[in-house]
C-alpha cells in the first residue's frame, strides 16, 4: 500500500510539473468490462487538441460512472510524450495516493500488534 501511495504521488507530481494543461470535452461514454466480466464500467471519453491534432482518450480512473456527462468541459493535464495519458487535477488521484501513504504504515503496525 505504501509503495502504491509513493508511486501515485510521484505520478501526480510529475504530471503536474511536466504535463500540459488543456480544456477537454466529454464526447462519449464508453463501456468497459472488468477483468472478470461481472461489472460494466462506463468511462468518459475526452477529446482535446494536442498540436492541432484531436486526441480521444477514455478516463480509466473514473470512480463514479455518473460524474461526467457528454458535453462537460473540464481541465486536464496530459503527458506531452504520451498525449493519451492524462490526469484530472480536481479528481481524487492525489487524495488516493495520500490515503495509501497513510494506510500502508497503519496496516503494517496493526499487523505487528
Amino acid at each position: 500500500m505504501f509503495a502504491i501511495g509513493i508511486w501515485g504521488l510521484f505520478y501526480c507530481y510529475n504530471m503536474k510539473k511536466n504535463g500540459i494543461s488543456v480544456m477537454a470535452e466529454v464526447v462519449d461514454i464508453v463501456r468497459s468490462s472488468s477483468l472478470s466480466n461481472t461489472v460494466d464500467r462506463h468511462l468518459p471519453l475526452f477529446q482535446y487538441k494536442v498540436d492541432g491534432e484531436l486526441i480521444n482518450s477514455a478516463y480509466r480512473n473514473a470512480k463514479n460512472d455518473a460524474k461526467y456527462e457528454i458535453g462537460d468541459r473540464i481541465e486536464i493535464i496530459y503527458n506531452p510524450r504520451k498525449p493519451k495519458k492524462f490526469i484530472i487535477p480536481t479528481d481524487i488521484e492525489l487524495r488516493s495516493a495520500i490515503a495509501f501513504l497513510i494506510l500502508g504504515p497503519v496496516v503494517i503496525v496493526w499487523g505487528l500488534l
